[in-house]
């Protein structure tokens, strides 16, 4: 099978939906199929046996013609036709492309190539909002109101479409009008080769929270859960990772950034047992992900499906999860890792407590957190069902 894969997002450049795609490629590629990448051309990471066709991306700095003419959605508007740009001049075939609904990149495309087109439903931008605070509705930008157009077009004219949870399903199904039905439901894969336990023994009385500082990640959520716990249990480490932003206006504070924020919540006498660091590499990630005791995904917005909870289950750590979407499809609760309401801050700190004073309840969990990954969610399981379907939808275009 010869597969065109189209995407802005590879790594290391973007995020979820630039993993989903290099995992598939991996996939592909192990299956014995041809694959194509059309991607960005800021040091794409490669794999081998898959080609991979560089597209410039536009200047993104923050002159005041990018500002203005946000509301295209930049890099996504001018990256997509150069990538069409790009596909005419590859003299190459394919049986199948497929593409994200985020920044609709096949906009081109759609219409104009003899072959089936997919959708992949990760991030889209009707779901990119922050939670209402005090009943005030939250207003959605005009840039981002046009760009949730452009992604339901090409959602809806799409050969076909795929998310990785029911959830996601339910949600595109009802706000774009698209029959549910015409919706495929496949988890992302996770490279559980790459991302593998290490021996129990040597794990750390840690708890890992990895996302961006923000209040819809639910990272202050967790901070008021845990806050309580420190001084009972001064020898565990609270480690976070990710990207420091500011502060929403409706946190009254005197703070600008989240890590400050954070802090000042903090007993002073406890704040050495807080660790806050930026973005890190994939390498010293995994390290933090396995040597965890705990992990935790408090999120109060919405989760398509979080390779954030996978990753850290691959690793054999045991999590603490919100129903916040995604995760509750992934976890099974009790089994293989805790799921409590959104933004109820002492069930969170009763299900820390609860791993944190059982070590043997949080070795089990952490193996079986590993197992179900391994069984429903590896590389080595998803693609090939990923590429079944292909060749239905292979099949229904060629018939029709």
């Amino acid at each position: 099978m010869n597969v065109c894969l189209l995407s802005l997002e590879w790594p290391s450049y973007g995020g979820g939906i630039g993993t989903y795609m290099f995992n598939l490629a991996k996939g592909l590629q192990e299956c014995g199929h041809n694959t194509t990448v059309i991607t960005h051309n800021k040091q794409p990471e490669r794999i081998s046996g898959v080609n991979i066709v560089e597209t410039p991306i536009e200047n993104e700095n923050r002159t005041l013609k990018n500002k203005i003419m946000r509301w295209r959605w930049e890099p996504h508007h001018s990256w997509s036709q150069k990538a069409w740009d790009n596909f005419k001049e590859m003299q190459r075939s394919f049986d199948i492309l497929e593409t994200a609904e985020y920044g609709a990149w096949a906009r081109h495309f759609i219409g104009n190539v003899k072959m089936p087109i997919i959708v992949r439903c990760h991030t889209p931008a009707v779901g990119v909002r922050q939670i209402p605070v005090n009943g005030n509705e939250h207003r959605i930008p005009f840039w981002l109101k046009l760009e949730n157009k452009r992604e339901q077009m090409q959602t809806q004219n799409a050969d076909a479409i795929s998310t990785p949870s029911y959830v996601l399903s339910n949600l595109m199904s009802l706000s774009w009008s698209i029959p549910v039905n015409r919706i495929k439901v496949l988890p992302n894969p996770v490279d559980t080769n790459l991302f593998r336990p290490i021996d129990f023994k040597e794990k750390q009385k840690e708890i890992l929270y990895v996302g961006r500082l923000q209040y819809n990640k639910g990272v202050f959520d967790f901070i008021d859960a845990i806050k309580p716990l420190l001084n009972v249990h001064q020898d565990w480490t609270i480690r976070l990772i990710g990207k420091d932003l500011k502060i929403p206006d409706f946190i009254k504070s005197s703070h600008k950034m989240a890590s400050e924020e954070i802090l000042s919540r903090i007993p002073v006498g406890n704040r050495n047992q807080i660790k806050i660091i930026g973005w890190v590499s994939v390498d010293e990630l995994i390290k933090y992900q396995q040597q965890a005791m705990i992990a935790v995904v408090p999120s109060r917005g919405f989760e398509s499906f979080s390779y954030t909870l996978t990753e850290q289950m691959a690793c054999g750590t045991a999590v603490v999860a919100t129903h916040c979407g995604g995760p509750t499809e992934i976890i099974s609760d009790g089994y293989d890792g805790l799921l409590v309401p959104a933004g109820d801050i002492e069930a969170m700190r009763n299900a820390l407590q609860k791993l944190m004073i059982d070590t043997e309840l949080c070795r089990e969990m952490s193996r079986r957190a590993r197992k179900t990954v391994e069984s429903k969610y590896s590389i080595s399981k998803v693609v090939p069902a990923i590429t079944e379907w292909y060749g239905k939808i292979i099949g229904y275009y060629k018939n029709d």
